[in-house]
């Protein structure tokens, strides 16, 4: 129980560092946008939205791996670099075009509030502002490498270490939620991140939730708009092709060097 409480404890602050120095980051920027541009600072804040979001990703995430360097960790280990096999790398990818289809046919079939869809629309059109080069870059790399680092490699991997898996994947799941600032978003992220966790743990790789994550943002960005997804046929094709990709993603590769369960008190 005390090892389970004091995992928990920090992965919360592995979480506040990082919205911590996201946030503070985002508010100098933002006082510097209304300093200089006047009264078109709104226009110039989300226009370098996605430049200011890498920078703020790479310095928090930056400066949080160096400060544990600094206690001694190693980091490899810490996050579960491991090499993972060309095969399974490639079934993560295409894990995560699979699962964008299958969320974004629940999203069409559940019965969602209106004012939830329109908040939702707000927020994802503010990825879709500045240079073209800064939104690919945001959506394909940086993100999904932040937020792996921080929610596969260090918030969920400290919990896993302490406490059952089961408990560990839904801490994981609802810290990785947590970030997505509207509730429609907030939703689909806690459903995205148990099959972020699978593909952690099925490859025994932090490369491979790494890779599945970034499928399902490069799909969401080039999806082509011409093909009609939203049938109940794309449901049973994106959910066999993700059954099948989790069978090919099973890495042959060095396995995770994590403590058992059996190892675990509550």
């Amino acid at each position: 129980m005390k090892r389970g409480f004091i995992a928990l404890v920090k992965a919360i602050l592995f979480l506040l560092f990082f919205e911590l120095v996201m946030q503070t980051i985002g508010s100098l920027y933002l006082q510097i946008i209304r300093a200089t541009a006047g009264a078109d600072y709104v226009k110039v804040y989300y226009y370098y939205a996605n430049m200011l979001t890498i920078v703020a990703d790479v310095v928090s995430v930056g400066v949080l791996l160096l400060l544990l360097r600094r206690l001694g960790f190693g980091i490899k280990d810490e996050l579960g670099v491991r090499p993972i096999t060309p095969l399974s790398a490639g079934a993560c990818l295409v894990a995560g075009v699979a699962l964008l289809i299958f969320v974004n046919i629940l999203l069409a079939i559940l019965p969602i509030p209106e004012d939830w869809w329109s908040g939702y629309s707000s927020s994802t059109q503010s990825l879709s502002r500045g240079p073209l080069w800064a939104q690919i870059l945001f959506t394909c790399v940086a993100a999904p490498v932040c937020e792996e680092i921080v929610f596969r490699g260090l918030v969920y991997n400290t919990c896993r270490r302490a406490m059952p898996m089961a408990l560990a994947v839904i801490i994981g799941a609802l810290f990785f939620g947590a970030i997505h600032n509207q509730v429609l978003w907030i939703s689909y992220a806690v459903f995205c991140g148990f099959f972020l966790v699978m593909a952690y743990e099925v490859t025994g790789s932090l490369y491979g939730s790494i890779l599945m994550h970034v499928g399902f943002n490069a799909f969401s960005k080039f999806c082509p708009s011409g093909i009609n997804f939203l049938t109940p046929l794309w449901l049973l094709i994106s959910a066999a092709v993700l059954v099948v990709c989790f069978a090919l993603m099973v890495n042959k590769g060095p396995v995770r060097a994590i403590e058992e369960s059996s190892e675990v008190s509550l």
